[in-house]
């Protein structure tokens, strides 16, 4: 019995010494130095949400203008409302508008008619997968109106101007468009 005792002791003691031998090497140290820091800046960045988005649109009555970093693009329902917007403006960028692969740069959709007047500068359009530059779609009766300018690069059609029932569509572009589909694809689907 006694040297059961007595190995615990000595297999309890050596333990310890490895313990401390391990608490003092420089590794532990540096690994637990840099866990308190990886807390500490987990704690305080918690709940925090990016400031690096693109700028809100400004609704006045029924337009909305879109300027600054647009990058992510622009939809109707998620930058503006429609109603009441009928009218889009996009001027004065400071980069170019170059959303996630399969989103359209430009997204005005509603259910009468609308007009989009787009000037991306010298930053164009960048709209990878199969986005649209840009893609106006009237769901009902109404005119489409499309003015821009700029380069436009897209993977789907570079502009796309629909209505479903009755309208005229309009689009006047300058600028080079480069297109996986149509450069301007232009649709009447009803009468008119």
């Amino acid at each position: 019995m006694h040297n059961r005792k007595a190995r615990r002791r000595a297999a309890a003691l050596a333990r310890r010494e490895r313990a401390r031998a391990q608490i003092s090497a420089p590794g532990f140290l540096r690994a637990a130095a840099l866990g308190t820091v990886a807390a500490g800046a987990m704690m305080f960045g918690y709940g925090r949400t990016a400031q690096a988005g693109p700028d809100a649109c400004i609704t006045v009555g029924n337009v909305a203008t879109c300027q600054g970093n647009q990058s992510a693009g622009i939809a109707s329902g998620t930058d503006f409302l429609v109603p009441p917007v009928t009218t889009l403006n996009v001027n004065t960028l400071n980069q170019a508008i170059a959303p996630a692969a399969n989103v359209d740069g430009i997204n005005f959709t509603s259910t009468t008619g609308i007009t989009i007047n787009a000037d991306t500068g010298p930053f164009g359009i960048n709209a990878s997968g199969t986005g649209n530059g840009i893609n106006a779609y009237v769901n009902g009766s109404g005119n489409i109106t499309v003015n821009s300018s700029g380069t436009v690069t897209a993977g789907g059609d570079g502009i796309l101007a629909d209505v479903a029932n009755n309208g005229i569509v309009t689009v006047n572009h300058t600028g080079n468009i480069t297109a996986g589909r149509y450069g301007v694809f232009a649709e009447n689907d009803g009468i008119g």
